[in-house]
């Protein structure tokens, strides 16, 4: 029962984040400079004009006025029109998530192989040179902002070395395999198109790199702080004392120490769905970072709000999850 109560108690105020996220969107949302009617009925309309559309969208209105019936919209699905698309924003999401999706899979992919191996060497050999490459690894993917490196990886393997596909997006329209799933390099096997999923894989592997070797800076102290100090502590080196094989005292290093980076794990990735504006627009990937740009370039009040409120409740529901399941691992964390 006390398991029960403590998933009710975190899913509650999962709901009271979700709500927060809403306020806060919507109010700063209208703190946007510029006034959304310009961009609706132009900036030569006369003030007639202006007052009607401000009349039909609700802009006249006060804001509790105007707040209330934006949540009617939640409530019903509805995360209102794009101004900019002339679409509902649900459609322009629901055509832009896969693009994010698949690029912050891969660059998660990536982010793992580095920060694994290299946190679990840096772990065994404290002082030693692959402790102190790790630290400077992960130091970088702190330290170089992510335009930069991406940047800088396009003048290297694109400008210079001729390596990749420029930097323009996706597949052109008239190479995009049919849908299936929104993802392509998933769709291109589908569809048996083997070059094309070559083509596919090789636009990705800049644009995921450049994330990757940020999001690998936490993933990989973690790895190696968790392990460090699982290796140091009684268990461990009991069971060394006791003559245990290596590979059996090193497994159980890293269950000790695998719920703290399961934590950062998570974040991380609920990071890269809701965190890759910056990379997206300059490799012009057509996904929900760039189209929160745009929006909010324009003014655009409802994509701006649709985008930060899918953002917020995929990683509200990934922390939750994290949350729920560590409360099934550690009978520490129910106390």
């Amino acid at each position: 029962m006390r398991l029960v109560r403590q998933a009710l108690r975190r899913l509650a105020l999962a709901l009271v984040v979700v709500w927060g996220v809403t306020l806060v969107t919507f109010v700063v949302a209208r703190l946007l400079p510029g006034n959304p009617v310009y961009l609706i009925v132009g900036n030569r309309a006369d003030e007639a004009t202006i007052q009607e559309a401000m009349a039909q969208y609700g802009f006249d209105r006060p804001i509790f006025e105007q707040y209330s019936i934006y949540m009617g919209g939640l409530l019903r699905g509805d995360l209102g029109d794009a101004w900019t698309t002339s679409n509902p924003v649900t459609t322009d999401i629901y055509e832009r998530f896969p693009a994010t999706l698949e690029l912050a899979l891969v660059s998660f992919f990536l982010a793992m192989l580095i920060a694994f191996p290299l946190g679990s060497l840096a772990a065994l050999k404290p002082g030693a040179r692959w402790d102190r490459f790790a630290r400077f690894v992960s130091t970088g993917g702190v330290a170089v902002p992510q335009f930069w490196l991406g940047l800088m990886l396009i003048y290297v393997f694109f400008f210079r070395l001729q390596l990749f596909p420029p930097p323009m997006g996706r597949l052109l329209l008239a190479t995009m395999p049919p849908r299936f799933t929104g993802l392509l390099l998933i769709d291109t096997l589908v569809a048996g198109d083997l070059p094309l999923f070559w083509l596919a894989a090789r636009t990705l592997i800049l644009p995921s790199l450049t994330l990757a070797l940020a999001v690998q800076a936490p993933i990989l102290n973690q790895v190696r702080v968790s392990l460090r100090a699982a290796l140091d502590s009684q268990p461990i080196l009991a069971s060394r004392a006791l003559g245990l094989p290596r590979r059996e005292w090193i497994f159980r290093a890293f269950w000790l120490g695998f719920l703290p980076v399961l934590n950062i794990v998570g974040i991380s990735f609920g990071f890269l769905l809701g965190g890759t504006v910056l990379v997206e627009s300059v490799f012009s990937w057509p996904g929900m970072g760039l189209y929160a740009l745009q929006a909010m370039n324009a003014s655009d009040y409802a994509a701006v709000q649709g985008v930060v409120l899918v953002s917020a409740l995929i990683y509200v529901t990934l922390y939750v999850g994290l949350d729920l399941l560590q409360l099934l691992i550690d009978p520490r964390t129910r106390t």
